[in-house]
C-alpha cells in the first residue's frame, strides 16, 4: 500500500532509528545505528527539525562510536539529553536550546562519573514533569528513580527487590501530589510504586488459574486488597505493552494494551474509595487489528498515538477515547517509536528503515479510517 496525503513528510538519516523526543520548538532528537564499527553504520544521535509541514536535513549529530544508543529521554527544559546505550549503561549529552544551532556537546568527566553508577542493559527510561527525577527499567528487572541532575538514589528496586521481569516501559504519575511511578514488565503486568517509600502500591496483570471463569478480567492487587476489573468484550485475555501518564493534572494514566486480536487504549482514573494506590478503568477502545509497539501522549493529553509492526501508525482523542486518524505504512518495516509534536498537530514516527515520517494528527473522514 503507498502512503497516504496524510503523510505530510518522510526523511532517511542514514541509520536504523530506535529512540526518539520531540520536546519544546522546532529541533526534535533521533538515536540509533548499526550497532558494532563492523556494519559501517554509524551509532549517533541525530537533531533535526519539524516545522511548515516538513522535516529538515540533520542540523547537528554526535558519534558514540561502537556504542549504539537505543534510547533516550530529554529533560523538560531541553538541555540534557541521557541515553540508554547498547552495551548497558548510560550516557549523557548536553544542549544549549537557547542557541541559534543548537549543537550537542559531552559533559564533564565528573558528570558523566555519576551516570557511570548504573551497569546493565537500560530498557526503558523516563523524566518527570519537573525534570527532577529520572525513572529507569532495567533488563534484569531492576527499577530505579534517581534525583536529577545529582543521580542521587530515592528508590531502587534490585537484587533480592527487582521486579519478576524485565522493565519495558516506565512513567511518572502526574496527578497532584502524587509520588508513583508506573512500570510495565515483559511479562505483560503493570506495577505502580510509591517511589518515595519504595512500596508496592498495586499490581495489575492478567489473571492465572482454573478458579477464573472469564479472561476478560484484569486483576489488580496491593497489600490490603484485591479485586477484578471486567474489560469490554474483544479485550480477553489482554497484557500491557506501554504505560503514559496524561499531563494536563488529572493524573489520568494511559495504557496500551495487546493481544491476538490487535491492541487496544485504556484510560485508567485514581480510585476514590479509599483504595489508595489502586486505579480503575474509566474508558477504553480498539486502536488497530494490529498490536502496539510504540506509544505517546501529546503534551496537553488530549491525543495518544500508536505504532504497528506494519509501518503505520493511529492516532486517538484521548477524551472520548476514539480513533481520529490512521495512516498505513509510514515504513517499509516496523514502527520503532512515536512522538508528538510540541503543539499536537503532527506526529513523528521512526523505523529501522531509516525513515523518520511527519504525520498530520488532524481527524480524518470516517471512510479514511477504514
Amino acid at each position: 500500500m503507498s502512503k497516504g496525503p496524510d503523510v505530510l513528510k518522510t526523511f532517511k538519516y542514514g541509520m536504523p532509528i530506535y529512540g526518539l523526543a520531540w520536546p519544546a520548538g522546532d529541533v526534535f532528537y533521533i538515536c540509533g545505528g548499526g550497532g558494532s564499527t563492523a556494519s559501517g553504520i554509524k551509532n549517533r544521535l541525530v537533531m533535526a527539525q519539524g516545522k511548515a509541514g516538513g522535516l529538515s536535513d540533520q542540523v547537528a549529530d554526535f558519534n558514540f562510536g561502537s556504542n549504539c544508543p537505543m534510547r533516550l529521554a530529554v529533560t523538560p527544559d531541553s538541555r540534557s539529553i541521557v541515553f540508554a546505550m547498547g552495551t548497558g549503561g548510560l550516557r549523557r549529552l548536553d544542549v544549549n536550546p537557547a542557541a541559534e544551532a543548537p549543537k550537542p556537546a559531552e559533559v564533564s568527566d565528573a558528570l558523566q562519573a555519576r551516570m557511570s553508577q548504573v551497569k546493565g542493559e537500560v530498557k526503558s527510561l523516563a523524566f518527570n514533569a519537573s525534570g527532577t527525577l529520572l525513572a529507569l527499567g532495567g533488563d534484569d528487572g531492576s527499577l530505579a528513580v534517581h534525583e536529577w541532575p545529582s543521580m542521587d538514589v530515592k528508590m531502587n528496586l534490585s537484587g533480592d527487590r527487582k521486579l519478576k521481569d524485565s522493565v519495558k516501559d516506565v512513567d511518572f504519575s502526574t496527578a497532584e501530589g502524587s509520588t508513583a511511578v508506573a512500570a510495565v514488565l515483559d511479562n505483560g503486568s503493570l506495577e505502580l510504586w510509591d517511589w518515595e517509600s519504595g512500596r508496592l502500591l498495586s499490581r495489575l496483570e492478567r489473571p492465572k488459574g482454573h478458579q477464573f471463569k472469564s479472561d476478560r478480567v484484569i486483576m489488580m492487587s496491593s497489600s490490603t486488597h484485591t479485586m477484578l476489573q471486567q474489560l469490554p468484550a474483544g479485550m480477553e485475555a489482554v497484557s500491557f505493552s506501554r504505560v503514559k501518564f496524561a499531563r494536563d493534572g488529572t493524573g489520568r494514566m494511559l495504557t496500551l494494551l495487546n493481544n491476538r486480536s490487535g491492541c487496544f487504549v485504556g484510560s485508567w482514573v485514581p480510585r476514590t474509595d479509599g483504595m489508595v494506590g489502586m486505579v480503575a478503568l474509566h474508558a477504553s477502545v480498539r486502536a488497530s487489528e494490529q498490536p502496539g509497539g510504540c506509544f505517546d501522549v501529546s503534551a496537553d493529553g488530549s491525543k495518544v498515538a500508536v505504532g504497528d509492526p506494519e509501518g503505520g501508525v493511529v492516532v486517538l482523542r484521548s477524551q472520548p477515547l476514539l480513533v481520529l486518524r490512521r495512516a498505513a505504512k509510514c515504513h517499509m518495516v516496523f514502527t520503532t517509536a512515536v512522538a508528538f509534536s510540541p503543539d499536537g498537530l503532527h506526529l513523528l514516527s521512526t523505523s529501522a528503515d531509516a525513515s523518520v515520517t511527519l504525520t498530520s494528527t488532524l481527524p480524518q473522514s470516517p471512510s479514511s479510517r477504514m
